[in-house]
């Protein structure tokens, strides 16, 4: 989806010139290797910070609600390598 364009049926909110304010974990690492979130009207896009100019991805509010209590119960622990 690019500015103006449809996301099953929903139109992203995005005033031209206007930038979204990124966000990204305090935990980090210095290099960039890390995904940045933003609020997009109704949807919250998600990007690689290495790669900005890469189009992000979509999802809604509840998508993501259901992602964040998924991680936040650790059912997605069990993809990471052991360290």
């Amino acid at each position: 989806m690019r500015d103006g364009q449809y996301v099953e049926g929903r139109q992203m909110a995005h005033v031209a010139g206007a930038s979204p304010n990124w966000v990204k974990s305090s935990q980090s690492v210095a290099s960039g290797a890390c995904v940045e979130l933003a609020a997009m009207g109704d949807l919250v896009a998600l990007r690689d910070s290495k790669n900005p100019d890469v189009a992000p991805f979509y999802y809604t509010q509840t998508e993501m609600r259901a992602f964040l209590d998924g991680a936040k119960r650790g059912e997605f622990d069990h993809l990471l390598e052991e360290g």
